[in-house]
């Protein structure tokens, strides 16, 4: 399900006719076992979802609908619950997480019910995913716009743990992108907590290394912690993607929100250029180093570098790109696939796993990053945080 839209996009035309098939008389929308929320709303409601709004074929929205559904006893309270079981209903929260809510979790579900009720004219699934940011406004965290990355379930803060990496990184790119969804009015939560935030992480999170590589670091409490996820990474598509939809009334902010994109991006790119292929995670202490040594084949870089390229249409962005997609057929590419690596200055350490979202995001990410004409634009939709586009206008 998370490559249909993939399959789509690169017009394969019979596979994704037979995906289709798979879809209307295989697919298990009840399995007995517990599942995580927002992983099942991202990868299978968001990729029937695009590919509902892309083939306009009814089998995907009614399979959509039906999934939501499943989960419905999720999506009550304040914020969603973490887990459920699809069969019975019952919900549960992740174990390491104690009983507080994740803040990705919480602020990743907007642009899907949005679809969702738009698709099935039934505002109640917009209507709660809206929900969700009215109480997350409501807070006031000790920077403004800098949410922690644990909330408690009544609605209060969680921690005092900052990040736009793991546990945080989606809900900020919701902020702007529902923004452009609801046609980019002039007054607006999306926009006014997305520029708070923003205005925030770089005055309080972007650091300058002893070697010029800007990154954004993470916060615990009043100290930085200078590591950077490499799924920090989408962060430079996010600030390129608000600055080209004026996201800001003030043109500087938005050159500001560009150049910090750029900044960023480059910081990024030396992820694979100082290994053999980019690692999780970095620290600077104070230059580079290897943190998290694995690689999972994440999309966030390449998921930058095409915003970027289509945003400014300066040719290095695509040489960067092309030189990431090498290092994946050189140092992942195996027979049947392509397999993580448990160390990444050991190309031999692969492991037994090929991510979904390899298909649903990183290599579709390069195959827009390339097309002169995509029939994906920065116009015409938005992706959520499983690269499944969505259409600004229905």
């Amino acid at each position: 399900i998370d490559a249909l839209d993939t399959i789509h996009i690169m017009g394969l035309t019979d596979e994704f006719y037979r995906a289709k098939n798979w879809v209307r008389d295989s697919l298990q929308v009840k399995p007995n076992k517990l599942v995580s929320v927002f992983e099942t709303i991202i990868r299978v409601v968001g990729g029937l979802l695009s590919a509902h709004a892309l083939s306009h074929d009814q089998v995907f929205i009614d399979k959509a609908l039906e999934v939501t559904k499943n989960l419905e006893p999720a999506l009550k309270g304040v914020y969603p619950a973490s887990k459920i079981n699809l069969k019975t209903g019952a919900v549960a929260t992740h174990g390491w997480a104690g009983n507080k809510r994740v803040l990705a979790e919480v602020g990743s579900l907007q642009i899907e019910m949005w679809y969702l009720s738009k698709a099935t004219n039934d505002q109640k699934w917009t209507t709660y995913a809206d929900s969700c940011i009215e109480h997350l406004k409501t807070l006031r965290p000790p920077t403004p716009g800098l949410y922690p990355t644990f909330l408690n379930p009544n609605g209060g803060l969680g921690s005092n743990h900052i990040s736009f990496g793991a546990l945080g990184d989606s809900m900020y790119e919701y902020l702007v992108k529902m923004w452009i969804l609801y046609g980019k009015p002039a007054e607006s939560k999306y926009r006014s907590m997305y520029l708070e935030s923003v205005d925030s992480m770089i005055n309080k999170m972007l650091v300058k290394s002893n070697e010029g590589l800007w990154y954004i670091a993470e916060m615990r409490g009043n100290n930085l912690d200078h590591k950077m996820d490499h799924l920090t990474c989408f962060a430079p598509g996010m600030l390129a993607l608000g600055a080209y939809h004026k996201v800001s009334p003030d043109q500087k902010v938005n050159d500001k929100h560009l150049q910090v994109a750029k900044d960023v991006a480059e910081t990024c790119v030396q992820f694979y250029m100082r290994w053999p292929i980019s690692p999780e995670t970095v620290r600077f202490s104070p230059y580079m180093t290897l943190g998290s040594a694995t690689n999972f084949q994440r999309p966030e870089t390449v998921e930058s570098l095409f915003v970027l390229y289509h945003v400014t249409k300066e040719e290095k962005w695509r040489k960067y790109g092309w030189t990431i997609f090498q290092k994946f057929e050189k140092h992942l590419k195996v027979d049947n696939g392509y397999a993580s690596l448990n160390h990444v200055a050991d190309t031999k350490s692969k492991s037994d796993k090929q991510e979904s979202f390899l298909l649903a995001e990183t290599f579709k990410y390069l195959y827009l990053l390339f097309d002169d004409n995509p029939a994906i634009s920065l116009d015409s939709h938005v992706f959520n945080t499983e690269a499944h586009p969505i259409p600004v206008k229905i």
